[in-house]
């Protein structure tokens, strides 16, 4: 009898064990199937029969590889700050779709007049991978519509893109243009009105 936990905590295994039956005295493979990926399991090991189950072995970890992210942040919203700027802000996929460690993210700044394409790397921190994330992607063109995405990257690769439906498009303002707290600024004239 082959047993593992379900993912979660560890120190707690009998609480989520899950047996595989091995039969026959010389079988001593078992192929543990259908695992999530990029996930630390502890595994044990003990012989039954008619009369019942053995003492278990001690535990062993064994972590399963890692593929790519399944889902795409969410949450993705971004808005012109500036004739040059556009901020950027999203929350995290779902610890369940990460399929590993959460390296960070690639946000894609595309522009609709030459197609050019920015990559901008994102790096999380280590202690929170599920703090909600935000950038302000600089140096673009003034008054420019930009079509914004991001993916979520861990050892494997880049995942799936958010948004997964439609177009996220905002357009850099015009010349002399801010945004400050919400607030459009025209900083020549002194005049500001609420967005």
């Amino acid at each position: 009898m082959l047993g593992y936990p379900t993912p979660g905590d560890p120190s707690d295994l009998d609480a989520t064990l899950r047996t595989v039956n091995i039969t026959g005295a010389d079988n001593t493979v078992a192929l543990l199937s259908g695992l999530p990926a990029g996930q630390r399991f502890s595994v044990k090991v003990a012989a039954y029969d008619e009369r019942g189950i053995g003492p278990f072995s001690e535990n062993i970890t064994i972590v399963t590889p890692e593929a790519l992210p399944s889902a795409a942040p969410r949450d993705l919203s971004a808005q012109a700050a500036s004739s040059t700027e556009i901020y950027v802000s999203w929350a995290p996929p779902s610890p369940s779709t990460m399929n590993g460690r959460l390296l960070g993210y690639v946000v894609f700044v595309r522009s609709l007049i030459d197609q050019s394409v920015q990559e901008i790397q994102v790096a999380v921190d280590a202690n929170n991978i599920l703090a909600d994330q935000e950038i302000t992607v600089e140096n673009l063109d003034k008054f420019v519509d930009y079509e914004i995405s991001v993916v979520a990257v861990n050892s494997v690769g880049n995942g799936p893109p958010a948004p997964v439906e439609g177009e996220l498009v905002i357009r850099t303002l015009a010349d002399g243009k801010c945004i400050i707290g919400g607030v459009f600024c025209c900083p020549n004239d002194l005049s500001c009105f609420i967005m």
